[in-house]
């Protein structure tokens, strides 16, 4: 009888340990309906820690997780909003991802209007290259160049002016047929801008006007032929404004012309240098 009385006694200890272990196991999500990991005894409340281990980016949503202080196998996750670019200068460009920041009619860096976005998108080059000058330094040495993404056009047109003698000037971006590869090039304007400084380096013609610093920049320079056919697309852009009259591009037509282009018809045409003074636009390209 006494051997029996104990082996009772056991099975309900044995039972009782059983019912108090499943008691006080961590179980449930609280009620939070954050979704939870690991299994669940009961309802007791979980002793969670701080949320941590975020993978949320700019552009994507994350997920972070925390870990029941009670039983390490109990984890619970909440999903986290993308973070969103961060570009508060702005520069055009995310401080964190150097994801593009900036669209068409923004305002750029020079208080200006941007009139072109190399994005990669609808056929245009994800990034263009700006060419350099053998004399002057863009930042990144003599003769070098650098990879932008956009134009953008000053705050104000520079005033009119000529834009050279009849006299040819070596090295810079020269032609005179509407099929040439140049007629539309991007990236060519700042270093032909340097060219026709060199040799006029202390005029007033239409490239030394263009450098002006204007919104706190100095990086400005007159557009080429092709990039400021891309102004002339924009032209009707607030901040840009310019529906008549000629403007000089920096591209050479031959020794006595350079092209310009009519912002009334948007005819693209080479004229005298120095026979009729045109307006200036710069542009810069970053």
């Amino acid at each position: 009888m006494k051997t029996q009385k104990n082996k009772r006694t056991l099975i309900i200890c044995s039972l009782l340990l059983v019912f108090c272990s499943l008691f006080l196991a961590c179980g449930g999500d609280g009620g939070n309906g954050i979704t939870g990991g690991g299994g669940g005894n009961g309802d007791h409340t979980h002793t969670w820690g701080e949320w941590g281990n975020s993978t949320a980016t700019c552009t994507t949503v994350g997920v972070e997780t925390r870990t029941c202080a009670g039983d390490a196998t109990h984890t619970e996750t909440r999903p986290i909003a993308a973070t969103g670019h961060t570009d508060p200068a702005p520069t055009g460009y995310c401080t964190v991802c150097s994801a593009l920041t900036l669209s068409i009619g923004d305002t750029g860096p020079g208080t200006g209007i941007i009139f072109y976005v190399a994005d990669g998108l609808e056929g245009r080059p994800l990034g263009f290259t700006v060419e350099g000058h053998p004399l002057h330094d863009f930042g990144y040495g003599l003769g070098s160049g650098y990879i932008a993404h956009y134009l953008e056009a000053a705050p104000s047109n520079s005033g009119n002016a000529l834009w050279g003698t009849g006299i040819t000037i070596s090295g810079m971006t020269t032609f005179t047929s509407t099929s040439s590869e140049d007629y539309d090039k991007i990236g060519i304007g700042r270093k032909d801008t340097w060219y026709i400084i060199e040799q006029y380096p202390s005029g007033m013609y239409a490239a030394n006007l263009a450098v002006e610093s204007q919104g706190g920049q100095t990086d400005w320079f007159l557009p080429s032929c092709g990039e400021l056919n891309l102004l002339y697309g924009r032209r009707t852009r607030p901040g840009i404004g310019i529906t008549s009259g000629a403007l000089w591009s920096s591209s050479q037509y031959s020794t006595a012309d350079a092209w310009n282009q009519n912002f009334g018809t948007g005819t693209r045409v080479g004229n005298s240098k120095s026979g009729t003074a045109r307006g200036v636009r710069a542009i810069r390209a970053f």
